[in-house]
């Protein structure tokens, strides 16, 4: 896989780096105040909350949706903006995974609000981690409808197309929303300022 193709590739760099780092060790050296030099190997860990701190999710009430557009693909709606973070890719990676088919058949529609839910602002690193998670629940209660109409598992985007055009013929428009719930596990208190600041974290290492 990539992910094991770049674990072994930094594996090799780690070993190379120790084979050079024993090797310079091996010549001792000092500084100008007489202590002897060293060099090793760095570890950074960090880890980041994101979202809006205690309960300013809740009072956000973010929401997003996932509806089907005229001609049967999934539509994004949210009202998080493109800034070059990369918004519309995930999303629609996001949608596609919950729907089994290729990113490339979701459609993002534009961040006016006067057309979509109010997914709350463009800050603290919450627009994957809070309103992707929203748009992922409303593409799965998408499936879902689609699913109870075909009667069976949508596999794969024949299956998905023929399912979602038959249930506009049928039924017309279909829209699922989702609305941010607090997770049973983070508890915060606003009168004492404590508890879970943060409903989800973002974690790096270098």
């Amino acid at each position: 896989t990539v992910e094991g193709c770049r674990y072994t590739t930094r594996r090799r760099e780690y070993d190379r780096f120790n084979r050079e780092a024993a090797a310079r060790e091996a010549k001792v050296r000092f500084g100008p105040d007489g202590r002897r030099l060293r060099r090793g190997i760095g570890v950074a860990l960090v880890y980041h909350g994101a979202g809006f701190t205690g309960s300013g999710e809740v009072r956000l009430a973010s929401q997003a949706a996932v509806e089907l557009a005229p001609d049967g693909r999934p539509r994004v709606l949210a009202g998080s903006t493109e800034i070059g973070q990369g918004t519309k890719t995930v999303f629609a990676q996001i949608v596609a995974g919950e729907l089994g088919i290729p990113a490339d058949m979701v459609e993002v529609a534009d961040a006016d609000t006067a057309f979509v839910p109010d997914s709350g602002p463009t800050v603290a690193s919450r627009t994957l981690m809070v309103v992707g998670g929203l748009v992922g629940q409303a593409a799965a209660s998408l499936r879902e409808s689609l699913e109870r109409l075909a009667g069976q598992p949508l596999n794969g985007p024949e299956d998905f197309l023929a399912a979602s055009r038959r249930w506009l013929a049928e039924r017309g428009p279909l829209r699922m929303d989702a609305k941010y719930r607090k997770p049973d596990f983070v508890v915060w208190d606003d009168d004492t300022y404590r508890g879970d600041a943060y409903p989800v974290f973002s974690y790096a290492a270098c």
